[in-house]
């Protein structure tokens, strides 16, 4: 029995940590990557833990002054989550010290108990219990209560002070009771509080990003490198050697003053003669960086050489000499192929004011909420829709008792007049009554009756069936008709549904204007990386207008121009880009490039009014949407003079307020179409609607029985037309749209039906346009509205307007 539920533990646990577990139906290849991730996390897990256990120990070998071991204690202080392995390591370092494994074993160990102790009795409340799951992997110590090391920093540099003081007393008491032995504890006792607090800035995490953390990597590497400088292989000396190799290392990464300030850091840990060196090498790798790499290595190095010469004599090309260039020898390729990890100092720069974070999370926040919004009055609008459209079709059917008054009607008009009333008409009239109810039911539902829904005794005695369903009919087509007239509901509903149209093109088009663009996001942050442009964060969004902001820039470590990286960010991006904006706030230092116009666009019109007219029916007009569109529209009122004007003129109001705003072309047009039907007149327009994306250089017409339009390219004519019917006239919209890219020194020319609807319009207007071709538009305008006006004796209103495209594609270099 207690060999089952062994087994059956060990089942749970492996199902706990393998969630997709075969046995629950998942697939073979959904197992196998469960279990790959788990055995990442668990190398990865185990590879942490063997770094503290090598860090302990290597730290707590490190003798400080007078016999003291002071490193290691600080570091078994300052560990939270890794303190067991830390622990470990001091034990390992403890057994092979040697006469000192009494009192090594001693501080270590009353450090380690003492901060299980203080945690337990002063401070055990369950809140402190911080379970990190997603850290932990299978085989190793879980920490699954880690409260007993993450109690503040103020109780775990006390547990140093209690440990030295406990190993010192021990160390006393088996010395002899020697002034060394004294002065040593005291050295002890004071240094390791200190190393605890120094290097908990790089620990933990909430002092990250602060001065503490810079003072805690010059704490870990002045202990690292003090604890090798003993050790020497194949004559190199390894302190030396690490000790120039991290200065260039944070010269690389942290600039000129972080090298210099690790170089002299690195120095002191490895004879103090050796400080002024390695701050030289620092301070000179980072002056030549902007050189090169490599160069700036080379410069290092014989600096370094040179600085030992003149301090200790030709000797030390020896002795110094070569640990340097072996050191600058590694290095080199590290440097070469971008092996270094990335390692943050504080800055100004890098460091995010609380402000910013601030806002940028009530940024995300409002965006969200605003995203929302929009859809939910979206949906509610839609479903507005669908119910009015559903009461629209109710009330265009007429009434039961309207129907039965009419077909009432009908059958006395018609029955009185009839030579064999007295058969049906007069004998019985319960009977005709009945009948009529019945045909007035069937009419309603079917909208019309044949010779079959007549009840059977009406088809034998009726003389002239056929003149009472033909009455029958008409009168209940007028009566629908009168009922759908009357009701407006059916214009609610379509505008409803171009509104829901409206503001969810609003929120998709929001959506890509701020999707992150990874892949993109990742090139240029390696591109700028190797123009030696430090920043936190680089981001790439936007589809149409593309944007690139980088955030956290260290303008103290740029040494790229604004126009080079310009023509970089453009090159990854195959777009054209605005120069590089910089904004600082509270010391934190954003750049931003936003795509600009790829193309201009120039335009000319002209108009000319019917003959004997005093108003053109016709309407040009050209305006700019604030999302980089640029529009040009011709829109001709049905007929001529003040009601066809007045129609024109509505519909480039209505169109211009709409696209300036950002709406989409297909629901503007539907709120236009609606508008239009509800005046209830007869008196439609015509929509010809230019569009030109100036982000993208692409165009879309959009007709709606508009006349051809023409594109001018290398001397050739390219003609637009499309078959569709003017706005106004049904519900559904039939407006065309045809799209084509543009290309430089393009020429679109656009008419209306005054001037060119036929085809043998096209061909004189072809003449016009290619043998009598001015570069000037306006010149050109007037002799095409010239030629149509004495072509077609002004029948009609006329209107043409040109539009050229330029500076499309350019290099940055022309602009």
């Amino acid at each position: 029995m207690e060999r089952k539920n062994t087994l059956h533990d060990f089942s749970l646990r492996i199902k706990q940590y393998l969630p997709s577990y075969a046995g629950e139906g998942e697939s073979n290849k959904q197992f196998d990557s469960e279990i790959n991730k788990k055995l990442i996390k668990t190398v990865i897990s185990a590879g942490r833990c063997l770094f503290f256990v090598l860090a302990g120990a290597l730290f707590g070998s490190a003798k400080g002054f007078m016999g003291s071991y002071p490193f290691g204690i600080g570091l078994l202080c300052a560990a939270q989550k890794y303190t067991v392995y830390v622990y470990a390591g001091l034990i390992v370092t403890s057994i092979f010290s040697g006469a000192e494994i009494i009192p090594m074993l001693a501080s270590s160990t009353v450090a380690f108990g003492m901060r299980i102790i203080i945690v337990k009795f002063l401070d055990s409340r369950e809140d402190r219990a911080v379970i990190d799951e997603s850290s932990e992997a299978p085989g190793m110590i879980p920490y699954r209560i880690p409260r007993y090391f993450t109690e503040p920093l103020g109780f775990r540099t006390a547990a140093a002070v209690m440990g030295s003081f406990a190993g010192g007393i021990i160390r006393i008491v088996f010395g002899g009771f020697l002034y060394y032995d004294l002065f040593g504890t005291i050295f002890q006792m004071v240094v390791s509080p200190a190393v605890c607090f120094l290097l908990s800035g790089v620990i933990d995490k909430e002092r990250r990003y602060t001065v503490f953390y810079e003072t805690g990597i010059c704490t870990a590497v002045f202990i690292f490198l003090w604890s090798i400088k003993d050790f020497v292989v194949f004559g190199f000396s390894l302190s030396l050697f690490f000790g120039f190799f991290l200065t260039v290392y944070a010269a690389e990464k942290g600039g000129i003053l972080h090298g210099g300030m690790i170089g002299f850091v690195c120095g002191l840990a490895c004879g103090f003669t050796e400080s002024p060196v390695l701050a030289a090498a620092g301070l000179a790798y980072g002056l030549f960086l902007g050189i090169g790499k490599l160069a700036a290595l080379s410069a290092a190095a014989v600096i370094s050489v040179l600085m030992e010469v003149w301090i200790g004599g030709a000797g030390m090309l020896r002795t110094a000499a070569p640990d340097i260039i072996a050191s600058a020898v590694l290095f080199a390729p590290f440097v070469k192929f971008g092996l270094l990890p990335k390692i943050s100092f504080c800055s100004t720069a890098s460091s995010i004011p609380e402000s910013i974070t601030c806002s940028a999370i009530i940024s995300e926040c409002r965006q969200n909420d605003t995203r929302q919004r929009v859809k939910a009055v979206s949906d509610a609008f839609s479903a507005l829709s669908q119910t009015c459209h559903t009461l629209s079709g109710r009330a265009k059917i007429p009434g039961i008792y309207e129907t039965r008054m009419l077909c009432s009607d009908v059958f006395d008009i018609s029955c009185r007049h009839c030579a064999g009333n007295c058969v049906c008409y007069d004998k019985d009239y319960n009977a005709l009554s009945e009948s009529i109810d019945v045909i007035a039911r069937r009419l309603r539902k079917n909208g019309r009756i044949e010779r079959d829904d007549l009840p059977q005794t009406m088809k034998k005695m009726c003389k002239a069936p056929e003149n009472l369903i033909s009455e029958i009919n008409l009168r209940y087509a007028r009566l629908a008709d009168s009922t759908a007239g009357n009701d407006k509901t059916e214009v609610f509903a379509y505008d409803y549904e171009a509104v829901s149209e409206i503001l969810d093109g609003a929120s998709k088009d929001c959506d890509d204007e701020y999707e992150l663009n990874e892949i993109l996001s990742k090139n240029v942050s390696s591109a700028v990386g190797y123009l030696d442009f430090y920043a936190n964060n680089i981001a790439v969004f936007g589809k149409r207008k593309l944007r690139i902001v980088a955030g956290g820039v260290d303008l103290g470590r740029v040494r790229v121009s604004s126009d080079e990286l310009h023509r970089v960010c453009e090159n990854v991006c195959m777009r054209r880009l605005g120069k590089p904006q910089f904004r600082v706030e509270n010391d934190y230092v954003t750049m931003c490039l936003e795509a600009v116009s790829m193309i201009s666009v120039e335009g000319v019109s002209a108009s000319l009014e019917k003959k004997d007219e005093t108003v053109c029916g016709d309407n040009v007009v050209s305006f700019d949407s604030k999302n980089g569109f640029s529009y040009i529209l011709i829109s001709d009122g049905m007929g001529s003079g003040h009601d066809a004007a007045l129609t024109s003129r509505v519909a480039g109001v209505f169109l211009r307020r709409l696209l300036e705003a950002g709406c989409g072309i297909g629901a503007a047009l539907e709120l236009l179409n609606n508008f239009i039907r509800s005046r209830g007149i007869e008196c439609f327009a015509t929509i010809d609607l230019l569009e030109i994306d100036t982000y993208t250089s692409e165009a879309k017409f959009v007709k709606s029985g508009a006349a051809p339009s023409y594109v001018i390219r290398d001397g050739s004519l390219f003609k637009v037309a499309s078959g569709t019917i003017p706005v106004g006239i049904t519900r559904e919209i039939g407006a065309e749209q045809i799209k084509f890219k543009l290309e430089k020194d393009d020429v679109i020319v656009m008419v209306s039906d005054g001037i060119a609807q036929t085809l043998e319009d096209s061909a004189w207007l072809a003449d016009i346009i290619i043998g009598e071709w001015d570069e000037n538009l306006k010149k050109l305008s007037d002799k095409i509205l010239d030629a149509a006006a004495e072509r077609n004796k002004r029948r009609d209103d006329m209107t043409v307007g040109l539009i050229r495209i330029s500076n499309i594609n350019e290099e940055s270099s022309d602009r």
